[in-house]
């Protein structure tokens, strides 16, 4: 299991299988916390850096799209 927990600061993820397939993606608030069941998990506090490494997995992030999980808070 693979967490983020209350980050400094606005934070985008990749959550991928070991195959490289992406799971899960989004982005964290400084004040919420995530847990994925991957065995992956990368961030990015630059946008455009999360975009282009989604791009390397074959994935398309809509730049427009505000992608916000819910993610679960302790």
């Amino acid at each position: 299991m693979q967490e983020i927990n209350k980050p400094a600061q606005i934070t985008y993820f990749l959550a991928f299988s070991n195959d490289e397939t992406i799971c899960h993606y989004g982005k964290i608030n400084p004040n919420q916390c995530l847990t994925v069941n991957q065995p992956n998990l990368e961030t990015f506090f630059v946008k455009q850096d999360w975009i282009d490494r989604a791009v390397d997995f074959g994935h398309t992030i809509d730049y427009d799209q505000e992608v916000d999980l819910n993610p679960v808070m302790p």
